[in-house]
């Protein structure tokens, strides 16, 4: 068995190499980590909801670009959002994005304009139809206002 010693003068020691830790230190130690871990817990948390938040807003405007423009290219609105997939020769969707709160494609699709389909449209809006869509929104309670 081979033993390293260390050539420093004992003051420049750890205090644990010395001595070791007694149990005030170790659990103050504990304490502090306990505290440190609560935090980045809390603050974890907060950063996983804004992401899906930001997620969302992002999948909202990409929808609602896509229905505008197929709006202006077709002369009339979607009647799903299956449509703006399946329409041929060039989808205006690749595919439905799922809400990042549900983690499904289950958006709420709404057939009278919204405050943000308007501000979308400006002063084209077309006209409220019971069978067509003019808005999308995320389907999760707390989200319905993006």
């Amino acid at each position: 068995m081979v033993t390293v010693r260390i050539f420093l003068p004992p003051f420049l020691l750890p205090v644990f190499i010395r001595r070791g830790l007694s149990i005030l230190e170790t659990t103050m130690i504990l304490v502090v980590l306990s505290v440190f871990i609560t935090v980045a817990t809390l603050n974890f948390g907060q950063i996983i909801k804004n992401a899906r938040i930001n997620t969302l807003k992002k999948d909202l405007v990409y929808m609602r670009k896509a229905l505008y423009e197929f709006y202006h290219d077709r002369g009339r609105n979607a009647s799903s959002l299956t449509e703006l997939v399946t329409v041929s020769p060039y989808p205006y969707l690749k595919k439905i994005p799922s809400d990042p709160f549900t983690g499904q494609a289950d958006w709420e699709v709404l057939k009278t304009a919204g405050a943000h389909s308007a501000a979308a449209w400006g002063s084209r809006f077309p006209e409220n139809s019971s069978d067509k869509i003019l808005d999308v929104r995320s389907s999760h309670p707390e989200c319905r206002d993006f």
